[in-house]
């Protein structure tokens, strides 16, 4: 899986990792499926982030989810658009393609994209390492604003995009590739105060341990190494 997730790694890599991830799920339609979204995807994404498509559909595999949303993950990682001109996609084409179902979350994350936009540019604290009340108060009450059982799908699905965000960051900060700067630490910090007890409340708890440590990570990146190397490794 690591290999794949490589930035340098080529499409046919990332297509084995899908299909191995995917390999308990029936019928195989399926996995033509999400393997169809990842290569569209590919192709429009900058190099540096195509990773996000693997870490998140590992984290929904996980947690078995349907094969829309898994379609709907690969077509939505990263941060251009899921729909639109620079997605090199229109919501007609993929209903078209992969059905009503996908078009339709899809639009919903973009929605919850526009509203963590919305909160990251609020007036804060004034230390990028913690927010203030009224932005984690703004930030829970726009998320869950229409809590339904198809909202919540669409939501579990934003934070397994957040976590695999703030996975790929830590790494690339642990591997120096990456520097910290105030941006990275509001995200951190919307991961720990925001996303995290949003996944609690979905009883997503192995997202909500992975939105944790990963902003640990990035916060405090010293204390994190010393942690790994007490416990023998990452």
């Amino acid at each position: 899986f690591w290999p794949a997730v490589n930035s340098q790694g080529t499409i046919q890599e990332a297509e084995a990792a899908v299909t191995g991830m995917l390999s308990a799920y029936q019928p195989l339609g399926c996995v033509m499926a999400v393997c169809a979204a990842v290569r569209h995807r590919w192709r429009h994404l900058p190099i540096e982030e195509r990773p996000l498509m693997l870490l998140a559909l590992r984290q929904l595999a996980r947690l078995r989810a349907n094969a829309p949303s898994l379609v709907a993950a690969a077509l939505s990682a990263g941060n251009l658009p899921a729909l639109g001109s620079s997605a090199g996609l229109e919501r007609r084409q993929v209903e078209a393609a992969f059905g009503s179902k996908v078009a339709w979350l899809l639009v919903e994350l973009q929605q919850l994209a526009a509203i963590e936009r919305t909160i990251r540019t609020s007036p804060g604290a004034g230390d990028g390492r913690v927010l203030s009340q009224g932005q984690v108060d703004l930030a829970m009450a726009l998320l869950t604003a229409q809590h339904t059982q198809q909202t919540s799908e669409s939501l579990i699905l934003f934070l397994a995009h957040k976590a695999a965000e703030l996975r790929l960051a830590s790494r690339r900060i642990s591997a120096g590739n990456l520097p910290l700067d105030q941006t990275l630490l509001m995200f951190a910090a919307m991961g720990t105060e925001v996303f995290a007890p949003l996944a609690n409340l979905l009883g997503l708890g192995r997202i909500k341990d992975e939105l944790e440590d990963a902003s640990f990570a990035i916060t405090y990146p010293e204390k994190r190494a010393e942690l790994e190397q007490l416990l023998g490794g990452p």
